[in-house]
């Protein structure tokens, strides 16, 4: 993979974060982390992985979250200077995915 898509995860994943973390309310008890981010090779759609706790209520979660997906849009058409900006998908970080992430390098 080009370093172009990897560092436009990175970045999608901080402005994300951070609407997370400043502009939206999940109900009581919810735990939303964004883990990660994977960018079609594109760069038309970048889908935004999220761990959720408890693990019960990650239907809860993603629900919740996926209602706010236009702010979450708009948030990082504002803060990433690029004329397109990838379509933002959310989903579930599952522990396949999780592991893959932390596989050493060859």
């Amino acid at each position: 993979m080009s370093h172009r898509p990897l560092q436009l995860a990175s970045e999608i994943r901080r402005v994300v974060s951070e609407v997370f973390n400043e502009h939206i309310e999940f109900p009581p008890g919810l735990l939303v982390t964004v883990v990660g981010t994977d960018i079609s090779s594109d760069l038309k759609k970048a889908t935004i992985r999220l761990s959720i706790l408890p693990e019960h209520k990650q239907g809860t979660g993603l629900e919740a979250a996926k209602k706010r997906s236009g702010f979450i849009q708009r948030n990082v058409a504002r803060n990433l200077p690029m004329k397109s900006i990838p379509r933002i998908e959310l989903a579930l970080a599952d522990q396949t995915w999780l592991d893959a992430q932390n596989l050493p390098n060859p």
